[in-house]
């Protein structure tokens, strides 16, 4: 599964030092995200079932596995961002396949 495309008018990744900006201007420090959270989270959830996405105080997003895991699979995959957690998501995806493949031979 490929990451997910998040329009960078709704979602700015904090390493860079964009901010997020809206109709009312810039977002406070400290809540890079309000009221799109759970929506952009939503999104992430339905591009990769099986994962529960939540997001921590520090602004850290996180997506843990909701079924049992095998050997070799992150339970829980981490990035600064909605943008670097579908990365990451997507990179953990690409191995399990690649692990499956390999054992299927």
């Amino acid at each position: 599964m490929c990451p997910m495309n998040l329009s960078s008018s709704s979602v700015a990744s904090e390493v860079s030092g964009d901010r997020t900006t809206s109709v009312a201007g810039p977002e406070p420090p400290g809540s890079p995200w309000p009221g799109r959270t759970e929506e952009i989270a939503g999104q992430i959830e339905r591009a990769y079932p099986g994962y529960h996405v939540w997001t921590s105080d520090a602004g850290w997003w996180y997506a843990t596995r909701m079924h049992p895991h095998v050997p070799g699979q992150a339970e829980t995959i981490y990035g600064h961002g909605p943008g670097e957690l579908t990365v990451a998501l997507a990179a953990e995806e690409a191995a399990t396949r690649s692990r499956a493949r390999a054992g299927a031979w």
